[in-house]
């Protein structure tokens, strides 16, 4: 008996992760093998909101914290520093925990929702391929940001990955091209990214006034365009501050720059609590995306639900999505641009609150996806079932 066949025809013996195995349904095992932060939010909202219709059971590195049960986990050790993460994807028995995941999940879908270019997914995707499991693969950056050595070696790793995946699935249109370039022989799907934005306004408080304050809020880094965005400050009228909010570090320029706006920057330098970021939220008139690079966001979809003015970059989908959101576009790396951007944006007081699609209201197109991908004979839940024709 092979150790599939002999997985398989034990299956209610398992005890972890405990929802794999209910009823009927089709099984899909979600894997994230980068789960901290944005990466960490989207995928919380995602199974969250596709628990009732599937049996989900997830992959997640060990320095996952997130919100799904634990009894829904598989963990892989992935080391404490990205150095440690190198090290750990090295290590055979990471991979042996990651086939193994596969192998008791049992699924009738894999989806690889993120960190697709780490080599624990190599192993997943041929193990999957071996027994004949779909593979799902969604594809958040096209092209590494700028500046990162570590996504350099991640765009190299992913190649095998996305040769062999039947299903790449896209948040944007923006990048079909670049995608076929990639995966030339797979599908590609296009659903969009789901709003994050209710895990954080559940945490809004009462009194917080609105302030002439320009927020930046995410992950600090080179190509975010930091550093834009306080050479603009200057030129806004004395009463506009800035917020920096994010884990991250700025580098020795962008300290100096800040140092010299004095109070008129105020640094929040480290992971925020969903409560935190609600309130910085409420503060912010503005809300300023300067990037160098980009695909996409969730920060915009989260910005507009709290009635924040919005500008970006003309970059990826922010050329789209930001006008849609009531926002402006400006040209990347230009100062004098970003900052008349701002003043007229922080004169012209919030925007009627916005709310993007949900990914409660994007379900049943995730559900539609898994079933056009699955192997035959599974059965969807009536929920599910539901869920389609809605």
């Amino acid at each position: 008996m092979t150790e599939r066949s002999h997985v398989v025809s034990r299956r209610k013996a398992l005890a972890t992760p405990g929802e794999c195995r209910s009823g009927s349904d089709p099984r899909v095992l979600i894997a994230a093998f980068s789960a901290r932060y944005a990466l960490g939010q989207l995928l919380d909202e995602m199974v969250r909101a596709l628990s009732p219709r599937l049996n989900c059971c997830v992959l997640v590195p060990t320095n996952y914290a997130g919100k799904i049960p634990e009894r829904d986990l598989f963990r892989v050790p992935c080391g404490i520093s990205k150095i440690g993460g190198m090290l750990a994807s090295i290590n055979p028995v990471a991979h042996w925990k990651t086939v193994s995941a596969f192998l008791r999940a049992d699924p009738d879908v894999v989806h690889v929702l993120a960190g697709e270019g780490y080599l624990w997914a190599i192993s997943l995707v041929v193990a999957a391929r071996l027994t004949r499991t779909p593979v799902v693969v969604t594809l958040h950056d096209p092209d590494p940001h700028p500046g990162n050595i570590f996504e350099r070696l991640n765009a190299i790793v992913r190649r095998p990955v996305l040769a062999l995946t039947e299903t790449v699935h896209l948040f944007s249109s923006r990048h079909l091209e670049r995608a076929r370039q990639m995966a030339r022989r797979a599908q590609l799907v296009v659903t969009p990214h789901g709003s994050l934005a209710g895990q954080f306004l559940r945490h809004r408080k009462c009194g917080v006034k609105r302030e002439e304050l320009v927020l930046f809020f995410g992950r600090i880094q080179q190509y975010k365009g930091i550093d834009v965005l306080l050479q603009a400050i200057p030129m806004l009228p004395a009463t506009t501050r800035v917020a920096i909010a994010g884990p991250g570090t700025l580098d020795i320029r962008d300290r100096q720059l800040a140092d010299a706006l004095g109070e008129r920057v105020e640094l929040h330098n480290k992971f925020l609590d969903d409560t935190e970021v609600a309130v910085l939220m409420q503060r912010a008139s503005v809300v300023a995306l300067p990037y160098r690079h980009v695909t996409q966001s969730s920060v915009p979809a989260i910005a507009a639900a709290f009635g924040c003015r919005l500008v970006a970059s003309a970059l990826g989908n922010f050329v789209e999505e930001i006008p849609q959101l009531g926002g402006v576009v400006v040209k990347p790396g230009d100062p004098d641009a970003l900052a008349a951007a701002l003043a007229e944006a922080v004169a012209a007081g919030p925007v009627t609150l916005i709310n993007s699609p949900s990914f409660d209201d994007l379900a049943a197109s995730f559900v539609a996806l898994y079933r056009s991908s699955a192997r035959p004979g599974f059965h969807l839940s009536p929920a599910a079932e539901q869920g389609l024709s809605q």
